[in-house]
């Protein structure tokens, strides 16, 4: 029994982790576990480092300032999400770039987060 059909997929971790995937569109569902906001060094606007979490690991997802501002209150609202965006490998790490977020229905009967 799976107590989360969300999951009923390969984990996006693997496939982000995978090197030949490198500028590949992506498309997965993860947990948010954490939130890093930093402000960029010439407009000195917030743009920010989300860490989700699947099945198997870790991923990073980078929303630069513009996909931040869209994106803010539902990154406080919700903690399960639909990502679409592109993998970047630079310098030996490894993100998605965020092109879009959007809550992921988890089959569980689900409450905003607070």
């Amino acid at each position: 029994m799976n107590i989360l059909p969300a999951y009923d997929h390969n984990p996006a971790s693997r496939i982000i982790h995978d090197r030949q995937y490198a500028s590949a569109a992506f498309h997965g569902t993860a947990w948010l576990v954490d939130v890093k906001r930093i402000k960029t060094r010439e407009k000195k606007e917030t743009m920010v480092f989300l860490t989700f979490e699947d099945t198997e690991d870790t991923f990073e997802v980078v929303l630069f300032p513009e996909m931040y501002k869209t994106y803010a209150e539902l990154i406080r609202q919700y903690r399960f999400f639909e990502i679409r965006g592109t993998i970047n490998v630079e310098g030996g790490n490894v993100a998605v770039i965020a092109e879009s977020l959007s809550p992921a229905a988890t089959g569980l009967d689900e409450k905003p987060y607070l």
